[in-house]
């Protein structure tokens, strides 16, 4: 392989994910993909926006982990319970983009705190942040009715 200088090399079509690209780290080559970079690329934006179109949701430890924010789509009325032994230190975001109403509810233990005891957002396009604040403690602040 003879070493060209990159702005003399010809460009690369569109990626599958699977080419195997050459990399410096710590001062070592490294190999790594295609796919791996735009991941990394993916979890830096900060934010990842998962759709929940069911008319149930109960939450999981990776909706605490940073970044998460659940658009909530559906026509009819939607309930998020709110599952207990939960772990992780961020907040998880909700947002109502459907028609359908959205409400939260304590799971077995679980104890969810809001202002004036809300626990739905108030409309379409409203949104709230789910606060873990203690073992199964949650507060719920944001457009709430």
């Amino acid at each position: 392989m003879t070493n060209l200088a990159l702005p003399s090399l010809t460009a690369a079509s569109a990626l599958t994910g699977s080419e195997i690209l050459h990399l410096t780290q710590s001062g070592n080559s490294r190999r790594t993909t295609a796919q791996a970079i735009a991941d990394l690329a993916a979890g830096a934006s900060g934010n990842t926006v998962e759709d929940v179109t069911g008319t149930t949701y109960t939450t999981v430890i990776a909706d605490f982990n940073g970044g998460k924010i659940k658009r909530m789509n559906n026509a009819a009325a939607q309930t998020v319970t709110v599952a207990p032994s939960l772990s992780g230190n961020q907040s998880c975001f909700f947002y109502q983009f459907g028609a359908g109403s959205v409400t939260f509810a304590a799971g077995a233990g679980v104890t969810i705190h809001s202002l004036g005891d809300d626990l739905a957002i108030s409309g379409r396009y409203g949104s709230v942040a789910l606060i873990r604040t203690g073992t199964d403690e949650y507060l719920l602040v944001g457009a709430l009715a």
